[in-house]
């Protein structure tokens, strides 16, 4: 999958720039953020967050949560009446808008956890 490697050099890469440059980190960690924010297109701003020592991250998100994100924080999916971040449905759906959500979601959740294996 040339897209996922493609994807994966620059999370492991842009991470990896970051963690080792230690003065840079130091940096970070002297700062002793009571709050961090970072955005949900990857995971890598939880590992830094945890390094410097930030104890409260709160993850925002441009285009809603992703169901990997749900999963993350504990939300259980319920495709039964929360769209999938991908679909264009609405929560009034019919049984097999339904089903079709249920089907978006677990493909995501099944590419995430690929993609995440491939990455760590």
């Amino acid at each position: 999958m040339p897209k996922t490697s493609f994807a994966k050099g620059i999370i492991e890469g842009t991470t990896t720039r970051i963690l080792e440059d230690n003065e840079f980190v130091e940096m970070l960690r002297s700062c002793r953020f009571d709050v961090a924010i970072h955005e949900v297109y990857e995971l890598c701003a939880v590992a830094i967050f945890e390094l410097i020592g930030v104890k409260k991250p709160v993850i925002a998100s441009a285009i809603g949560m992703l169901p990997y994100i749900d999963e993350v924080v504990g939300f259980s999916p319920n495709p039964s009446f929360v769209p999938d971040t991908y679909s264009t449905y609405s929560d009034e759906m019919t049984f097999w808008e339904r089903m079709h959500n249920m089907k978006l979601g677990l493909e995501m959740r099944y590419r995430f956890h690929f993609f995440e294996k491939e990455l760590w």
